[in-house]
């Protein structure tokens, strides 16, 4: 990607120079940066820009906000349309940014770590090294979170945990050259090995 330099019109009016790929990080900090996130993709949808994010780099707590807007993308991209209605524009990225606040903050309120810990089998499990904490957060994140927004194409896709390869974005037509299927990247490092996954 190449830097950009623009003036405060270009800024607020939502153009991107051709060529020019737009990228969005999102950082770590568990919930309040989610929270953060939330309102920087409001702020992008408010600019227009944020139907024309290419691609989406996101670690710790910004992934899960960033996982959780990919999927209400995904969801918004992949809806049939007539072929002669436009793609979606900048008041449905406002409506779906919308959305994810009342959803999200919904969600965060289940208090994903009292409930962690309140499930007796998932205790054993996690008590016999059958069972991480972490694995069992990410049951209860896929849950209350993702599972929800994801609806699969087939049945081994149905299952509790969402397989990567089902969520690519893959829209059904055309989108146009003002709207773009973003690509994901979750950045972490393995704890075995301290290499980047």
């Amino acid at each position: 990607m190449k830097a950009i330099k623009k003036t405060s019109d270009e800024t607020t009016s939502g153009k991107i120079p051709n060529g020019i790929k737009l990228g969005l990080a999102l950082s770590g900090g568990g919930f309040r940066s989610a929270f953060f996130h939330v309102g920087v993709l409001a702020r992008l949808a408010e600019l227009d820009l944020l139907r024309k994010v290419d691609v989406i780099s996101s670690v710790s707590g910004g992934s899960i906000i960033a996982a959780y807007y990919y999927l209400k993308v995904k969801a918004l991209l992949e809806q049939p349309r007539p072929p002669e209605s436009p793609p979606p524009g900048r008041e449905d990225f406002i409506r779906l940014v919308s959305e994810i606040e009342t959803e999200f903050l919904s969600a965060v309120q289940k208090n994903m770590l009292l409930r962690t810990f309140l499930d007796p089998r998932k205790n054993a499990l996690m008590m016999a090294d059958r069972m991480t904490s972490t694995e069992r957060l990410g049951e209860l994140l896929t849950r209350y979170f993702f599972q929800p927004i994801f609806r699969p194409r087939d049945s081994e896709a149905a299952g509790s945990r969402i397989p990567l390869r089902h969520i690519a974005i893959q829209p059904p037509a055309p989108l146009g050259p003002d709207v773009h299927a973003p690509v994901l990247i979750i950045n972490a490092t393995s704890l075995n090995t301290g290499h980047l996954w």
